[in-house]
């Protein structure tokens, strides 16, 4: 019997909750999506692509994660990942964005994204 959670966490549970998920036999949890993980406001980029290149461009650790909304199950689950990807690649691909950081983003945003599929 499958069974689909959906969780809306604030972010000082989300790492306990991951925890917990993580440790749990992944043949028994299979999660669709973690959503509504807190983020800076948009108040601070004038766009989501903004947003994207900033934390790609000048974060990293848990900061750039948190605002890309990269959680550990998009380094087990190659759906999710590839999902990911495909959404930040619509906003940020060199051909498309004109933002002078598109192509550094783009190249960090594939060294991310080849993490997560790696095994």
């Amino acid at each position: 019997m499958q069974q689909t959670i959906q969780l809306d966490i604030s972010s000082d549970i989300f790492d306990k909750v991951m925890f917990w998920l993580e440790n749990l036999p992944k043949t028994k949890v299979k999660l669709k999506e973690i959503k509504n993980i807190v983020t800076p406001s948009n108040d601070y980029f004038s766009s989501k692509i903004d947003k994207y290149i900033f934390a790609l461009t000048e974060l990293d650790g848990t900061n750039r994660q948190k605002i890309l909304s990269i959680t550990p199950l998009h380094y087990r689950n190659k759906e999710v990942a590839d999902k990911w990807k495909k959404e930040i690649a619509l906003l940020l691909h060199p051909d498309r964005c004109s933002h002078p950081k598109a192509k550094e983003a783009w190249a960090i945003m594939n060294d991310i994204y080849s993490e997560m599929v790696s095994e």
